[in-house]
């Protein structure tokens, strides 16, 4: 049952992002955004000149890992401080759409439990020459790793 909820989970934040990165592009072109948008946060990142293409480009490419189950540790580790950006925005300047990040924020928490042990090489402060660092995940079955 955990597999398939991290599957959804996982294809379900793919979509979003893609969505999402897709409905930026629109703007970016004058074209007509097909989902809602804070006008203030948006026009800032445009004003910046390279910031609002650099997270949209983000966005579509953990996205698309994300959907395709491609590279999903590094799509996490992509997309996260997107999804922070976004909760805090929401947090400080659109709190009727608070739960937009909360629920991101939640998704994106839950697929890094799921795949905890990708990450736990990040936190060796020496790591050894001899590769001992990879981690495998733990024999959740009782037999013996051979």
């Amino acid at each position: 049952m955990f597999e398939i909820s991290v599957t959804i989970v996982r294809i379900l934040l793919g979509m979003i992002f893609i969505a999402g990165a897709v409905n930026g592009f629109l703007i970016q072109a004058g074209k007509q955004p097909f989902m809602p948008v804070n006008q203030k946060a948006t026009g800032f990142l445009i004003d910046t000149g390279y910031l609002y293409p650099l997270v949209k480009a983000t966005e579509m490419t953990a996205g698309v890992l994300l959907l395709f189950g491609w590279f999903v540790p590094a799509a996490i580790l992509l997309i996260g401080p997107v999804v922070v950006n976004i909760f805090w925005m929401h947090l400080l300047h659109d709190k009727p759409l608070i739960w937009v990040g909360a629920l991101l924020l939640a998704l994106v928490l839950y697929l890094a439990f799921a795949y905890r042990y990708s990450f736990l090489p990040l936190f060796y402060a020496n790591m050894p020459n001899d590769h001992s660092y990879v981690i495998s995940q733990p024999n959740t079955e009782g037999s013996q790793q051979q």
